[in-house]
């Protein structure tokens, strides 16, 4: 552990070999387990989002989304994820996670389509798509397994169903 900043017992913030800062585990991690509710302001996404940074903003409905606290903005995204948000903004770990290994979220799975949301992936993973946008995008095996294991947001849950059924 370096530079890093605590958050309890659970993870601590560092530099990420993505590049900035990024979450990494404190303790061991065991897949299912609950990490955080990321938390923040609720926000409607037409009002005012020129004023936040648009990777701070965690989408929770078609209607709204969560302005995240600081120290929930540093959970990086991975095309090879070991976390997802479930429920509305709850954390979980769909993955073994180990002592010092970094937690990161698909923050596709949590975009709902025709959103206009992209961003440049710097994961450079196995499964890397290199620009990130909505869901509708991501492999259909992807959404499937998100959908089927239950991984997703209660707002995204109808929206993959729909997917998976016109393709």
């Amino acid at each position: 552990m370096r530079n890093e900043i605590d958050f309890g017992s659970t993870y601590y913030m560092d530099y990420s070999p993505m590049g900035g800062l990024g979450v990494f585990a404190k303790r061991f991690i065991k897949q299912g387990d609950e990490i955080c509710i990321m938390q923040g302001d609720i926000v409607k996404p037409t009002e005012g989002l020129d004023e936040y940074i648009i990777t701070d903003i965690l989408q929770i409905s078609y209607s709204y989304c969560i302005f995240l606290r600081a120290e929930y903005r540093y959970f990086n995204h991975s095309c090879n994820a070991n976390a997802t948000i479930i429920d509305i903004a709850t954390l979980k770990a769909i993955k073994d996670i180990n002592i010092g290994e970094e937690i990161t979220y698909n923050y596709a799975m949590t975009v709902s389509p025709n959103s206009g949301w992209k961003m440049e992936c710097k994961c450079r993973g196995e499964n890397d798509i290199h620009t990130i946008s909505s869901i509708d995008f991501e492999p259909i095996s992807k959404i499937r397994n998100y959908y089927n294991n239950k991984w997703l947001q209660y707002y995204m849950m109808p929206i993959a169903n729909d997917i998976l059924n016109l393709k």
